[in-house]
């Protein structure tokens, strides 16, 4: 349903036309129902000026109505803001004018006729050509769109049944909505790494298409859990002296190989001073270096959890708290959700206790509208941030956030052009408040419905890996989409506090508290059939194990991995940032 350059041409010359109309129609009224004396040339001029200044605002706008889908709710709204800014436009130049050809109210007349002409030829269109799942869309326009071309699935899965019997042996599009979502049940072979997220459209429905259509993989049966690489089952528990020793990356010749520099006390760390960066595998607390403990399976992690969450969506927590918990502790006790637990600070045991405690708290603070489902998903898989960065000493106050050292300042990257993303920063005055209010009822197309940034500060590696995502992004989105936006980079626990006093779920430890963690707007996407590129950009990193995603609803949290630390400070000074 994209408009074609021909098509965008025969659109262009119908709104001429019913501006022509408009003005025809309008000095029509003026000389009381008949035909203008002075002839057609003064109304036909003013008509072309009208469509010429029409054509120039609808091409001026951030998303030109070309852009947008036929008929969309959207481009109703972006058409009907042109064709008022035109009027007055129109309006402000005849004011001028000393011997007005036309009436002050001929624009007024003729841009209501030219706006019901315009908007009932593009509801037309989409009541004659609806968009269907059966269109023949290219491939490049079906991932952008949420599907990929493969051939029909297995028949043992809900998709394959529903395809059975219906060219089975031909490739068809296929949903891809319902695969970033699901839990994987099956054992995968392991499959080579994903090449990153750099080639063209094609190649990233060539490696979906290929990873549906493996022969040993099975399409999922349970929704709940994003998917990352294939990776094999976890080795069976051994004891610490059975256990092989992980490859870790040679220590620099000055530093210490133990995760606290050699200091007795992990904890006694000043902001931003934490566990080495280039440590991929999570230490204990008791700081021993002789032996490097087993790394989690983040993915069997995940499956876990979605599997906790299936067991827990059927009970209500008002009226079955007790068995809600008894799951809980009952599931976090076991190796796959017990691995990951272990290696955070907390350990499973307090972290049990937490995830209790922040339960009681919200069904106190909401009572029957507690989503418990999307509060533990939220907690559990947080806990990955919290294994990762969770010994780093976070940024307490508001005036270490300022004051570190640590943090770039994303206003002059912005004013440099080095950023690809866009941001806002929280609106501090009344007169501000008043008008992103009027904006986000007038433009609703210009931003997100967002707080915007209390601090807009973050670490090199976080602004290198927005970059790089915003890239992809931009690589497979429909359109006309606007770039990715930020919502929240780094907070203090000062402001992490105050978002929970408002009811928000920000959980502690969190990676904003580090400078890790970033929320990135998803549903202000969907108004531009986006979202789902947008998933796809995010889980493809997530398989390749730089990131961790958690699906807050709106917005979508992402945390950089340790691993990928390295890569991302050096992309940030290729970029021309002082690191």
């Amino acid at each position: 349903m994209w408009q074609p350059r021909r098509l965008r041409a025969l659109l262009l010359l119908y709104d001429a036309a019913a501006w022509c109309a408009g003005f025809i129609f309008a000095a029509w009224i003026g000389d009381e129902f008949g035909l203008p004396s002075a002839g057609f040339g003064p109304t036909l001029g003013a008509a072309g000026v009208a469509t010429a200044g029409y054509a120039l605002v609808a091409r001026l706008r951030p998303v030109p109505a070309g852009r947008l889908t036929i008929g969309s709710r959207l481009e109703l709204e972006t058409l009907t803001t042109t064709v008022a800014l035109t009027t007055t436009l129109l309006l402000a130049g005849l004011s001028l004018l000393g011997n007005r050809p036309l009436t002050p109210a001929a624009p007024v007349i003729a841009g209501g006729v030219a706006l019901a002409l315009i908007l009932a030829a593009r509801v037309g269109y989409r009541l004659r050509r609806p968009p269907t799942a059966g269109a023949p869309y290219p491939d490049h326009c079906a991932a952008a769109r949420g599907r990929i071309r493969a051939p029909a699935p297995d028949g043992r899965t809900d998709a394959g049944r529903a395809d059975a019997g219906t060219d089975a042996g031909r490739p068809r599009l296929i949903r891809a909505a319902e695969l970033p979502r699901t839990a994987l049940t099956d054992t995968y072979r392991p499959a080579p790494t994903v090449a990153p997220l750099i080639a063209p459209t094609s190649a990233l429905t060539r490696r979906l298409r290929d990873r549906i259509a493996a022969p040993d993989a099975v399409l999922p049966r349970r929704r709940g859990l994003p998917i990352g690489d294939p990776q094999p089952a976890p080795p069976p528990e051994r004891s610490r002296r059975e256990r092989p020793a992980a490859t870790v990356p040679p220590a620099s010749p000055r530093r210490s190989r133990t995760p606290t520099g050699g200091r007795k006390n992990p904890d006694a760390r000043l902001p931003g001073q934490g566990r080495r960066p280039d440590i991929a595998t999570p230490w204990g607390r008791n700081g021993r270096t002789g032996v490097t403990p087993f790394v989690p399976n983040l993915t069997t992690y995940r499956t876990a959890v979605a599997e906790l969450l299936a067991r827990v969506a059927p009970h209500s927590f008002t009226a079955h708290r007790d068995r809600i918990e008894t799951i809980i502790v009952e599931r976090l006790a076991e190796p796959s959700l017990a691995g990951v637990l272990a290696a955070t600070p907390a350990g499973v045991a307090e972290t049990t206790g937490e995830l209790l405690r922040e339960l009681d708290a919200q069904h106190r603070t909401r009572g029957a509208a507690l989503d418990v489902v999307a509060l533990i998903r939220i907690y559990l898989l947080s806990r990955i941030d919290a294994m990762w960065w969770g010994e780093t000493c976070p940024y307490v106050t508001d005036a270490d956030v300022l004051g570190s050292d640590e943090l770039v300042d994303l206003d002059p990257l912005r004013r440099r052009k080095l950023l690809r993303f866009r941001y806002r920063r929280q609106a501090q005055t009344l007169l501000t408040r008043v008008t992103r209010a009027a904006e986000r009822r007038v433009w609703t197309a210009r931003a997100p419905r967002t707080a915007g940034l209390l601090f807009t500060r973050a670490r090199p590696e976080a602004v290198a890996l927005l970059n790089r995502l915003s890239r992809d992004f931009a690589r497979i989105c429909p359109p006309g989409t606007p770039p990715l936006w930020v919502t929240s980079l780094t907070r203090s626990i000062e402001h992490q506090h105050r978002l929970r006093a408002l009811g928000y779920a920000a959980m502690l430890p969190s990676s904003h508290c580090v400078g890790y963690g970033m929320d990135i707007e998803m549903s202000w996407f969907r108004r531009f059939d986006a979202h789902r590129a947008l998933e796809v950009v995010l889980l493809e990193h997530q398989g390749r194990g730089g990131i961790n995603v958690i699906d807050e609803g709106q917005v979508w949290h992402v945390c950089v991995s340790p691993t990928a630390v390295p890569e991302l400070r050096a992309e940030f000074g290729a970029l021309g940032g002082d690191v």
